[in-house]
């Protein structure tokens, strides 16, 4: 690998960093040494771990594309790359399944209660409901179990 103006030690509060997974931190010390050298795959490829590790895959796949262009014979760089687009992949996969869930819940008329509970339970936000539809909402489950308790005597009756 070419040298690009930097010593190894530059890097190895980064890398501290990134071994305690403090991506935020990481990313601030990176900023100087982006800005001494530019043309360094090593300090790209470690912006592109701190991007990755905060959840940004979109800004550390740049990154990483950028490391590797840079060093174009590093196999880890472009290994990197692969993962990250495989990652967002993933993610928005996830999401789109997590929103269709979601919608789905929505619609099945089931008690705010058990919407509430799903939505803590899964970390989709629910859409905030008015006070006038949470007491229309109520009243019906009143009526609906009132209607339950008639059924159910009823049944006992025969």
């Amino acid at each position: 690998m070419p040298d690009h103006g930097g010593d190894a030690s530059d890097l190895e509060p980064v890398d501290a960093l990134l071994g305690e997974e403090r991506w935020q931190d990481a990313l601030r010390a990176l900023g100087p040494l982006r800005r001494a050298r530019p043309k360094d795959p090593e300090v790209w490829r470690r912006q592109a771990a701190a991007l990755r590790g905060g959840g940004d895959y979109s800004e550390a796949t740049g990154a990483a594309r950028l490391g590797g262009a840079l060093d174009p014979e590093s196999v880890a760089a472009h290994r990197m790359v692969v993962e990250l687009d495989e990652e967002k992949d993933r993610e928005a996969r996830q999401r789109a399944e997590e929103n269709r869930w979601a919608a789905e819940l929505r619609r099945a008329a089931l008690p705010e209660a058990v919407l509430e509970q799903e939505a803590e339970r899964s970390g989709i936000p629910l859409e905030p409901v008015s006070r006038k539809e949470r007491r229309r909402r109520k009243k019906e489950a009143k009526r609906a179990e009132k209607q339950r308790r008639r059924d159910a005597k009823g049944d006992g009756e025969t």
